[in-house]
Formats: structure tokens, C-alpha cells, sequence
């Protein structure tokens, strides 16, 4: 699993950011996440405060990354200005064995941080997380309708090797608020622990069909209760990723039984993500 950084100007800031992020995944593997933040400040004596000034520390980065460090990468996400300028002064302090493996992330601080811990969670290689955490404000500019981009591309289409039978299945919102950030996550934990396909819509708002690993996409279908997605699945596991998922569905996503854990396939029957 890959380590995440954060580094920003404000403490207080990062330490909240990565206290929501660890919020969507309350349970399970998650990724280890280190945070280079602020300049601690010092009384007269020397001594540090509990107080901290606007800053960033190259050294202190390199450092955060080090301790993160993982054979499958490290992702550095920051916030701006100088901190950008740190993160990059910061690989030049490490060793090419760990340099080699990190990189810099573009991405929104706190929805890049969101959809990055989320899908590290589920085992996803370097490149996965990174490009889910650049896509961090594709559900935000949906609602908004701010995007100046044409917008995500079309699903690829199905090759010959893959034209199997699809699964399809309607799932009922039955949560009373609807499928927001918590349940999202859970769904994409699910949706990654299968060696399967899974794409979700939601018909009666938009023809749009999004992949049920992606935590913007999901937030973009904006479903609320008394809509009803369609889950469309194929590959290996793909009857059992639509039994799990389904009945992650009938429970509010997870709401309607707090934060119970819901069964994923067996050790065996996991796929090895990025191998």
C-alpha cells in the first residue's frame, strides 16, 4: 500500500484535512499518512510551544516522506506557493532509492486527499491514486456547474475479450440523506476488493455511467433518497461484486447499521491490485 503526504502551510489545517480523509475509512487497511506542516514556534527558553506558525520545512518534508516511505510509492499532495517549492527541494534530500518512487500531486489538498486515501485503501497502485486525487474536484464542479473542461471522456468501450454477460441490478436509495461522503467510501472499498468491473448511474437524474471505484464520479450522480441506480458489473467476480454491493445498497450504504462492516470475498478470491 502507498504512504501519502501532506504538506501545507497550517497545521491545524492538515491535521484537520487528514482527520476527515481517515473519517471515510473507519475500518480496515488504510495508508499511512504523514503530515509536514507549519513551523513550530519556541518560547524564549528555547523550549517548543503547542502553537504554530504559517510555514513550510523541505527538510521536514523529506522527513514525512521517509516515514511513509513504501516499495509501491509514496503520493505528495500540498497546498500552494511554497509549499510546492518544499515538496520539490524535498526529493532532492532523498536517497535515489526512495526518490525514484515518489511523486508530486497536483491535486485539490482536501478532496485530493479524500479520493487518495480512499482508493490507497483498497490496494490501488501509485498511478491509480494519483489520478483519483487530480480528479478530486470533478464532483464539486458538477454541482457547481463551474467546469471550464469538456469534461471526463466516455467510458472505453467493451473489447471482444471482454464482451461477457453483464450483471445488472437496480439499487434503491433508502437512506434518508442519500449516498454522501461515508457511504461513498464504503462502496468503493467493496466495489475495489472484486475482480470485477463495477460501473454505477443514476438514471432518473443523468444518462452518465461511472466506475463504482471512483469516489468524485460517485458523489457527482448526486442520488438521493427514493432514486434508484443501476449497477452494471462484469469480470470474474462479478456476480459477487453485485451481491455485495447490493446488499451495501439494502443497508443505506451503511448507514441504516452505523459503521458495520460488510463481508468482502476471501484472501484467495482477492485480486492483486497492480500486479
Amino acid at each position: 500500500m502507498i504512504g501519502i503526504v501532506v504538506v501545507s502551510h497550517s497545521r491545524p489545517l492538515a491535521d484537520a484535512a487528514v482527520a476527515l480523509a481517515g473519517a471515510t475509512v473507519p475500518t480496515g487497511p488504510r495508508p499511512g499518512v504523514a503530515i509536514a506542516a507549519g513551523i513550530p514556534q519556541h518560547d524564549d527558553s528555547g523550549t517548543a510551544s503547542p502553537s504554530w506558525a504559517f510555514g513550510t520545512d523541505a527538510a521536514v518534508v523529506a522527513e514525512a516522506i521517509t516515514s511513509v516511505d513504501s516499495p509501491d510509492g509514496v503520493l505528495v499532495l500540498m497546498d500552494i506557493g511554497s509549499a510546492v517549492m518544499s515538496a520539490q527541494l524535498a526529493t532532492e534530500f532523498l536517497g535515489p532509492d526512495v526518490a525514484t518512487h515518489v511523486q508530486l500531486c497536483s491535486a485539490p489538498l482536501v478532496e485530493g486527499l479524500i479520493a487518495a486515501v480512499v482508493t490507497a485503501a483498497g490496494g490501488a497502485p501509485l498511478a491509480r491514486v494519483a489520478a483519483m486525487a487530480r480528479d478530486g474536484l470533478a464532483a464539486k464542479q458538477d454541482l457547481v456547474g463551474d467546469q471550464v473542461t469538456a469534461g471526463t471522456p466516455d467510458p472505453p468501450v467493451p473489447t471482444a475479450d471482454d464482451a461477457r454477460p453483464t450483471v445488472v441490478r437496480d439499487l434503491p436509495v433508502v437512506s434518508r440523506i442519500g449516498l454522501h461522503l461515508r457511504p461513498v467510501a464504503r462502496l468503493v472499498a467493496l466495489a475495489q476488493a472484486y475482480d470485477a468491473d463495477v460501473w454505477l448511474s443514476n438514471p432518473g437524474r443523468a444518462s452518465v455511467r461511472v466506475q463504482a471505484s471512483d469516489i468524485t464520479e460517485l458523489l457527482a450522480l448526486a442520488a438521493t433518497q427514493g432514486d434508484t441506480l443501476r449497477l452494471e458489473a462484469s469480470g470474474r467476480q462479478a456476480e459477487e461484486a453485485a451481491a455485495a454491493i447490493g446488499a451495501l445498497a439494502a443497508s443505506g450504504f451503511g448507514d441504516l447499521d452505523g459503521d458495520a462492516d460488510f463481508p468482502g470475498p476471501s484472501t484467495a478470491a482477492r485480486r492483486s491490485i497492480g500486479e
